[in-house]
Formats: C-alpha cells, structure tokens, sequence
C-alpha cells in the first residue's frame, strides 16, 4: 500500500512542479506571437474556460467513483492516476493561454490576461482535492 501511495504522490507531485515551473517561465518568457487580435484572445479563453468546465468536474466525479470490481494496489492506482492526469489538461491549455494572451494595461504596458491565471488557480485548488493520502486508501480497502 505504501509503494501505491509514492507511486499516486510522485504523479501529484510532477503535476504540481509542472504547473509551478509553467506559470513562472510564461511570466518570465512569454510565448510570443505578436500581438493577438482580440478575438483570438476571446477564443482562447473561451477554450480554457470551456476545458476547465468539463474535466474539473470529470476529474473530481471520477475520483470519487470507483468501482469496487477489483479490489488490488493496481485498480486502486490505475482509478487514481486518470483523474489526476485529467485534471492536467485545463492546467496545460491556461498555461498556454496565459503565456499566449497579452493585454494593454492603463499605462500602456503588454500584461497578461488574468482570467488564464484564474483558471489556473482552480485547476490548482481541484488538485489539492485528488491528493492521495494514507486515511484515503484505507478507507477504500475497509468499505
């Protein structure tokens, strides 16, 4: 059960160190384009916005259903890798649309487009529910 658990954690723990080192390259090199029109701005968060509507959920839903067919390390781990492998693609398209969407400030300045970064947040919030823990496990294997 404990090698299960490492395994569950070094996964939540890549995606977490992926999504750190993402925000802060895209704030230190941003993908630059050009300047993007402002209506491919507002489909790329519209695209962000869409993804994070539907795995966030899915992500969440799956976590708490598992079926109880299997009752071994590997189900439990296979049932708890996918939704945290899910919950990464929101976290990979906000990470391409801030690093992506520029817009000018009052000052005139190039800054980023805040509403990326708030998903981004979410999808960091939503993985702090999928953390596989000790008590967790445990109360799988005893229902």
């Amino acid at each position: 059960m404990k090698e299960v658990q490492s395994k569950l954690l070094a996964i939540y723990y890549a995606i977490y160190a992926v999504f750190i080192i993402g925000l802060v390259l895209a704030h230190i090199y941003p993908l630059w384009f050009g300047l993007i029109s402002p209506d491919v701005s507002l489909i790329i968060s519209y695209v962000v916005v869409g993804t994070l509507l539907v795995c966030v959920p899915l992500s969440v839903g799956l976590n708490t259903f598992k079926l109880k067919k299997q009752v071994d390390l590997d189900y439990y781990f296979k049932w708890n890798a996918i939704p945290m492998l899910i919950l990464a693609i929101p976290g990979i398209v906000a990470f391409i649309g801030y690093a992506s969407i520029y817009k000018f400030s009052e000052t005139g300045e190039f800054q980023h487009d805040r509403s990326c970064l708030f998903a981004y947040l979410i999808v960091f919030v939503a993985l702090i529910l999928l953390k596989p823990t000790k008590p967790k496990i445990e109360k799988y294997f005893q229902s």
